[in-house]
């Protein structure tokens, strides 16, 4: 599973790629992908935060049942909160409590026949 971020004016910042866990597909590692379309972005502080990510390595996720939402992790603390709209196909990212407040805007890219 993959994620296109974006700022929430859709500017291109990078991706998150997803890989769910054979014993519970609500759950796996992540991976942050830090590569903004337009160079003016790397000096904003929400493409700094993605490279942060990226740096620190694999993350955890954690999807909710019902598909609404996804929690991802590093270490035992919570960074990002994904709010997905009723297909699960896009939504927001929010920066995790404790941190400075970034969105995002997310879109999961489809599955290849």
């Amino acid at each position: 599973m993959t994620f296109i971020i974006q700022t929430p004016d859709g500017q291109h910042l990078g991706s998150i790629l997803m890989s769910e866990s054979a014993a519970d597909p609500l759950s796996g590692h992540c991976v942050f992908v830090a590569v903004p379309k337009d160079p003016l972005l790397v000096a904003k502080p929400a493409y700094k935060r993605l490279v942060m990510h990226r740096e620190m390595g694999e993350h955890q996720f954690q999807r909710t049942p019902c598909g609404d939402s996804i929690r991802i992790s590093c270490n035992n603390s919570l960074y990002f909160v994904i709010q997905l709209d009723g297909e699960g196909k896009s939504g927001t990212m929010i920066s995790g409590p404790g941190q400075e407040s970034i969105q995002y805007s997310v879109a999961r890219v489809p599955k290849k026949a």
